[in-house]
């Protein structure tokens, strides 16, 4: 097959999203060609849409399109930062699917890989041409492709050519696989049934958010939590950063009319006496939904613990409702092990372009560290030895 990439260069996101827009075929359609396990929230072309729409003008973005035997069958976007490495190299790189710029990037997108129709069996060999044909026409020395499937990034990586894969960032993404019988633990048995008595809570207690009013009011409950409960710590909440909550706000509305088949941001929520004590916001694609992020009432009791409660409820309302995933997505809380079955691993890929001064640069350092590394080893087994022979 013969493949051949384009690049196009954009003032803003803005005028990105117009020129996609135009195109065909489009994102979407491109996008709804793949598999659904490729279908994610965070590359669907309504996420897309609402994120990009709150980027700063002056942050410029670039497209690329992948033909194959000229029949458009990829796209995607990223943008350029330059910085100096390494004390003294000026560097060129890619942020594949995000800006760069961290207080633009606290939405926090997961599972990013390329928009591409093609069959899963040269998926990652296509990856690895058109990334590598990118970073050539762009003269990137490096991309960044943030929290994707580690599965996938290291199958890609067999087939780059041009450049090497350093994987950084390895996190654990717990998923509750609902086709698959779990036992709930007894602790877990107890827990739910504390605080089901505590505050005389029912399945009927948890409601979804389906009209904008109800959508606002659990939105503004769950920000306020989640503000407090993070406030002074080293990971404060996203909602301090208003371009998080101006997205976040805008998919929640927007996703009140999409089709079930529709990437959507959906509010569900506990009501006790006619309040809202805790909310949950989950991601959801065809049958695949990913818990994001949630909030709920604090309660002086150890008895009460509504995040468990709410979780088993979810999973017996995505559970009737057929869907086949519940995603914890990624981050290894221990807490997330109690549901699931099984585990998805996440990983950043760097892919750095060889036969570059940066390049050689770069592995010279990876060296010198593994040698350091292991000489401080060595140092401390014989230092233990020493100790063993003295006593």
């Amino acid at each position: 097959m013969k493949y051949r990439a384009t690049v196009n260069h954009h003032r803003s996101a803005c005028e990105m999203l117009q020129f996609l827009q135009a195109s065909s075929p489009s994102w979407h359609e491109l996008y709804q060609q793949q598999s659904q396990e490729k279908q994610r929230y965070f590359t669907s072309f309504e996420f897309i849409t609402s994120w990009l729409l709150r980027w700063p003008v002056d942050v410029g973005v670039s497209s690329s399109f992948l033909y194959k035997n000229e029949n458009c069958v990829g796209v995607t976007f990223f943008t350029q930062t330059k910085n100096t490495r390494l004390g003294v190299l000026k560097t060129k790189t890619l942020h594949l699917c995000r800006s760069g710029v961290e207080e633009i990037d606290k939405i926090w997108p997961e599972y990013i890989e390329p928009v591409l129709a093609v069959s899963s069996q040269e998926r990652n060999e296509v990856w690895a041409y058109w990334l590598e044909e990118i970073m050539s026409q762009t003269g990137a020395h490096q991309m960044y492709q943030h929290v994707a499937p580690l599965d996938s990034l290291m199958s890609a990586a067999k087939h780059v050519s041009r450049s090497r894969c350093i994987i950084e960032n390895r996190e654990e993404g717990p998923v509750r696989f609902l086709s698959e019988h779990k036992k709930a633990a007894s602790s877990l048995r107890r827990k739910m049934s504390q605080t089901s008595r505590r505050l005389d809570l029912t399945s009927a207690s948890m409601k979804l958010a389906k009209n904008e009013e109800d959508v606002l009011r659990v939105f503004q409950k769950i920000k306020e939590w989640h503000l407090d409960k993070w406030s002074g710590t080293d990971t404060p909440s996203g909602f301090e950063n208003t371009l998080f909550a101006s997205t976040l706000k805008k998919e929640l509305l927007s996703s009140l009319y999409r089709d079930g088949s529709q990437a959507r941001a959906r509010c569900y929520y506990i009501e006790h006496d006619g309040s809202i004590i805790g909310g949950t916001v989950l991601l959801e694609e065809n049958s695949w939904a990913g818990f994001y992020l949630a909030g709920y009432q604090p309660f002086n009791d150890n008895h009460i613990h509504l995040g468990l409660w709410m979780h088993v409820q979810l999973i017996e309302i995505l559970s009737s409702r057929g869907m086949l995933q519940y995603d914890f997505m990624a981050g290894g809380d221990s807490y997330k092990s109690i549901f699931s079955n099984r585990n998805v691993s996440h990983a950043r890929a760097r892919w750095v372009k060889r036969s570059t001064i940066y390049s050689y640069l770069l592995l010279s350092k990876e060296i010198a560290q593994k040698f350091f590394m292991n000489r401080n080893s060595s140092d401390n087994i014989t230092k233990v030895k020493s100790k063993k022979e003295i006593v």
